[in-house]
């Protein structure tokens, strides 16, 4: 990636492929070959994980080909807190096992137990992940809890939070104020992010066809990137994650902007590796057209 172009900066591994999950909801086998035409597309390099429930390996290791990198999510991790970490560590050890000569386990996906009072729990499985050098995202909730979840994340190597940004009901889409809070408690903590559901298109807009406003991801990369380049307060970048106006916002060879601030790619391309680090999403298709039609993209290859 050249260091020069801010885009590559902003958009670079950026979308993980959640083709398994709704409202998608693809069959195994052409969820892989949507990923592998993508991988080997125009924009592949756009394109991060394969994401696959643990309980759905087996099934993905039926087929000839699978994907060389997975993000494996542990759906089977529910349960008493107290028993959350071995739960989770049994879920790993048995999914590593099974791909490790197909693919590579490159991150885990799990929410954490929300009855744990002093995430202690959250601690210990994690930690155990270490030795395979895998990176472990925790979805957490926003709520008042939310610093406490951070602290503890904060503290082992590898983990950052996973946070929740739609869904197909209209309470799973946090608000603009959730949203820039759990952005900027991340920065604040130096906790890496990954986001999760609803992000299908660059900015903030309504679904004609639900009535939900769902989050742009463009608002919340750029929110996160300009918020760790500019030391920016939670209520600058809530007005950002809240712009509707795609006028707004810029996305050029030599800077990120939005209205006058803005990013460049060095300080970028640091901001999407200490911090925000990707999203998963149902379609591939979807956010790299709109890119395209706004002329973000093709971008050229590297140098």
């Amino acid at each position: 990636m050249p260091a020069s172009d801010a885009r590559r900066a902003m958009l670079d591994n950026l979308i993980d492929h959640a083709g398994l999950f709704p409202p998608a909801r693809l069959a195994m086998a052409e969820a892989v070959a949507d990923y592998q035409q993508s991988e080997q597309g125009q924009f592949g390099w756009i394109l991060g994980r394969f994401i696959c429930p643990a309980s759905r390996l087996q099934e993905l290791l039926t087929l000839p080909t699978v994907p060389g990198r997975l993000s494996i999510l542990v759906d089977d991790a529910g349960g008493e807190a107290a028993r959350w970490p071995e739960q989770v560590d049994a879920t790993l050890a048995r999914a590593v096992d099974l791909v490790a000569e197909r693919s590579e386990v490159e991150a885990v996906e799990v929410r954490a137990p929300v009855e744990d009072p002093d995430r202690r729990s959250a601690i210990a499985a994690v930690g155990r992940l270490q030795p395979a050098m895998v990176a472990v995202y925790i979805e957490v909730p926003i709520d008042d809890d939310l610093p406490h979840w951070l602290e503890a994340i904060e503290q082992v190597p590898l983990a950052g939070a996973k946070v929740r940004t739609g869904g197909l009901a209209a309470e799973a889409f946090p608000s603009v104020e959730q949203l820039g809070r759990f952005i900027d408690a991340c920065r604040r903590r130096s906790v890496p992010f990954k986001a999760t559901a609803g992000l299908h298109h660059p900015f903030r807009h309504r679904d004609p066809a639900t009535g939900f406003v769902h989050h742009g991801f463009v608002n919340l990369f750029l929110a996160a990137l300009l918020a760790a380049r500019h030391d920016l307060d939670q209520a600058v970048i809530t007005e950002i994650l809240a712009d509707e106006d795609a006028r707004h916002f810029t996305l050029g060879r030599d800077e990120l902007r939005w209205r006058e601030l803005a990013v460049e790619a060095g300080p970028a391309l640091t901001a999407r590796h200490f911090l925000a680090r990707s999203y998963g999403s149902c379609s591939f298709a979807e956010p790299t057209e709109d890119l395209a039609r706004m002329g973000v993209l093709p971008v050229g290859e590297p140098a």
